[in-house]
């Protein structure tokens, strides 16, 4: 016999719904809506800096770099290309951004849980 499934087909109206009735429970606890809403911006910025920081590399890689012997020689003429040099220095500049985003959030947890035993 085989078994039934249901029709777990979700419609806007439902996914609206749904949010609605989350955003309704969290209002009613403000510390804990702020604080999701702080770690979902956390988790999105850090998504968003990951993603692009390895497009950089992949782009970098693709137009920038060659392996052996022939990438060798073609890095004497690519090393000084704008292009190049923009896409380096951007991921760079990028990761050292990722570090100090988890530097603040490291200081502000700590910040806070010292604030909150006082």
């Amino acid at each position: 016999m085989a078994a039934k499934i249901k029709n777990t087909t979700m419609t806007l109206q439902d996914i609206k719904d749904t949010y609605h009735n989350i955003s309704d429970t969290l209002s009613k606890y403000p510390i804990l809506f702020n604080a999701i809403k702080i770690l979902m911006q956390f988790i999105i910025t850090i998504l968003i800096v990951a993603l692009t920081h390895w497009s950089l590399v992949y782009i970098y890689s693709t137009y920038c770099f060659q392996t052996g012997w022939v990438g060798a020689l073609k890095n004497i003429f690519t090393l000084g290309s704008p292009f190049c040099q923009f896409v380096n220095y951007s991921q760079f500049e990028l990761s050292k951004h990722y570090i100090t985003i988890w530097t603040s959030a490291a200081v502000a947890i700590i910040v806070w849980s010292l604030a909150k035993l006082k």
